[in-house]
């Protein structure tokens, strides 16, 4: 699992929820749990990639995710 802000990502590409689930032929309530989670699959992050190109942005490093 990869850490990563899917909230930017949305509001970044310009995009919704459902909008973007319906472009990757998954279902909404998949694409609302992995935002609320935080995390996806890295097979789900190359389907994001090979339609909006590189999303390398919006991975949440580990040394980021730490609290101190």
């Amino acid at each position: 699992m990869v850490n990563f802000n899917f909230t930017n990502f949305l509001f970044d590409k310009r995009i919704s929820a459902p909008e973007l689930a319906k472009k990757l032929k998954v279902s909404y309530v998949g694409v609302w749990e992995m935002q609320k989670r935080g995390t996806i699959k890295l097979s789900f992050l190359r389907q994001l990639e090979s339609i909006f190109g590189d999303c390398s942005d919006y991975i949440i490093k580990e040394e980021e995710n730490q609290v101190a």
